[in-house]
């Protein structure tokens, strides 16, 4: 037979101990409750760290720009000066009259900066020197590495800087800052000369002060190194970098300052901050390499790793101590439970116990006293009949008791045998399960099918008998209130599980509750589940279009 049930409501019975997964799931919510706090304080903090480095990060590179642009200045400030210095010298009296010898003890007392020195020259020659007495032998412009176009840039421009040139005299390189001296007519036959030294580069760049870490730069307008400062190691003629070489090699595209990504031969990767100098060409930069720059972040990071490390360990720590805390009572709770439980185990199987001898004692009470008065009533009957047999009034109300006691009768019969099924263990749960379903079916007048697996006859005994019980209890119910016209029993079992199945095409058990604790259930549906508790099975109650399934549900044991 083919079970379709479409499924309108569902009472289900599943036991499980209330705490079984409490500790375990408990230990995994705290741990993220406490990870999820710690996650949150430690994102917040590296944010908020994180945030403030790269912000003094942007700080350092403004800083950085800002300095090239502060050393950029300076460089013209001193070139003004000394244009200035120049103009000063050009209307000097002993000049105008050709008192050279009084121009060059004026130019000794003028005041110049330290590393810087004044010289007079005409077109071929030096003619007289600030550091030399009037007189000496001078060098010749010749005796210099000549610079490009230097005379032309004399005549054309105001104030012209030349590249870096070796001092025959002093023996060192210096630049020089020309001006020509103008004749009277509008020419001119020399021309005036500020010598700065290396060292006067020197002392403009240290003057900036620029934070440590910082290298600054100067460098004239072929991109070729003046001098280059970090901290006290000085360089002369610095190489720029290639990269910086290539942008600022093309005075066209290049902007008047900015940034450029380089790497240095010695430090490795570095940022170079530029200014190009509107009035002399020249660039000075500033420069620090990327490990510094970014190493307020790296130090954040580790400091964080170092935090994070740490709240961890912190985490750890809260998390044993609050489990140790809260488990502790869990675990009492726990030991109660287990303990309420094994009673509750072992009352229901006393109450069991206690219901089956009750159930044989009122199926023998009924069987030996009630059947047998009934029976004693219905002889009676049968001779009032007899002695009665000319009295038509009498007879027939004597047929209507013998039909009530005949009602009677078999009632009580079906319920004894209801009450008191085959004993298992005369031949197991197959043959007692048919038979009683069987017997219940040709006593109470309905039709129906019974399916048992023979395989049910190996299972534990407890287990056949609380199946056999339950299969009275759902009969003695569909006897009691279902109204049905038709019973199908089946006892089906796979690999893991165990099935037992009644189901009716009537008007279902009075009025029950979810737990099965209604008032009109009484002991029956609570005591079918009783009995699948020590099993771990579960009792269904699935009310549908045709009628009642009641289903009982059993992992099956393993031996079996």
């Amino acid at each position: 037979m083919s079970l379709k049930v479409s499924t309108r409501s569902s009472f289900r019975f599943n036991w499980q101990p209330p705490v079984d997964e409490l500790k375990p799931r408990l230990r995994r919510q705290l741990a993220i409750v406490i990870a999820g706090a710690l996650f949150v304080v430690f994102a917040l903090s590296a944010t908020y760290i994180i945030v403030g480095v790269l912000r003094a990060r942007s700080g350092e590179i403004g800083r950085l720009i800002a300095a090239s642009a502060d050393l950029s200045q300076a460089l013209d400030r001193e070139v003004a000066r000394s244009h200035a210095l120049l103009m000063g010298l050009e209307y000097s009296p002993a000049l105008q009259r050709r008192d050279l010898e009084a121009f060059q003890k004026q130019m000794a007392a003028t005041r110049v900066p330290e590393g810087s020195w004044l010289i007079l020259s005409d077109r071929e020659k030096l003619v007289v020197h600030s550091l030399r007495p009037f007189g000496s032998r001078l060098p010749t412009l010749a005796d210099f590495t000549p610079q490009p176009a230097f005379l032309e840039r004399i005549d054309q421009l105001d104030v012209s800087l030349t590249g870096r040139v070796g001092s025959l005299l002093l023996n060192q390189t210096a630049v020089t800052v020309n001006m020509k001296a103008r004749d009277p007519d509008g020419g001119w036959t020399y021309f005036l000369t500020t010598v700065l030294s290396d060292q006067r580069f020197a002392s403009i760049v240290k003057e900036q002060q620029m934070a440590p870490g910082l290298t600054g730069a100067i460098y004239d307008h072929s991109l070729n190194g003046v001098v280059s400062v970090r901290g006290d190691e000085i360089i002369v003629a610095p190489v720029m970098a290639e990269a910086a070489s290539f942008v600022l090699g093309d005075t066209a595209a290049s902007a008047e300052s900015g940034l450029i990504r380089a790497t240095d031969q010695h430090d490795g990767p570095s940022l170079i901050a530029y200014t190009r100098s509107g009035y002399t060409q020249w660039i000075a930069t500033t420069s620090m390499t990327r490990a510094d720059l970014d190493a307020p972040l790296h130090d954040a990071l580790k400091l964080l790793a170092g935090a994070g490390f740490l709240m961890g360990l912190a985490g750890i720590g809260v998390w044993r101590y609050l489990r140790r805390e809260i488990e502790s009572p869990i675990e009492r709770l726990e030991r109660n439970i287990a303990a309420a439980d094994a009673n509750v185990e072992h009352l229901t199987e006393r109450l069991l116990h206690v219901q089956e001898d009750e159930h044989q004692r009122i199926a023998r009470e009924l069987h030996d006293s009630t059947a047998q008065h009934l029976v004693g009533a219905m002889l009676g009957v049968a001779n009032l009949e007899r002695i009665e047999a000319g009295n038509d009034g009498a007879r027939s109300m004597l047929k209507d008791v013998k039909t009530s006691v005949e009602s009677a009768l078999n009632e009580l019969r079906t319920f004894t045998f209801l009450i008191h099924p085959r004993d298992l263990g005369e031949h197991g749960l197959a043959r007692a399960l048919r038979d009683f379903a069987q017997g219940f079916i040709h006593r109470s007048g309905l039709t129906g099918t019974v399916s048992v697996d023979s395989a049910a006859d190996f299972l534990p005994f407890e287990l056949q008998r609380s199946l056999l019980r339950i299969a009275q209890g759902a009969l003695a119910n569909v006897h009691r209130h279902a109204k049905a016209t038709q019973v199908d029993v089946r006892l089906e079992m796979d690999a893991t599980r165990i099935v037992l199945s009644i189901e009716d095409n009537g008007l279902g058990s009075r009025q029950s509750t979810p737990d099965g604790q209604g008032h009109g259930n009484g002991v029956g549906i609570p005591s079918m589940h009783g009995r699948l508790i020590p099993f771990g099975g579960e009792l269904k109650i699935e009310k549908s279009a045709s009628g009642t399934v009641v289903r009982a549900v059993v992992p099956r044991p393993a031996a079996s």
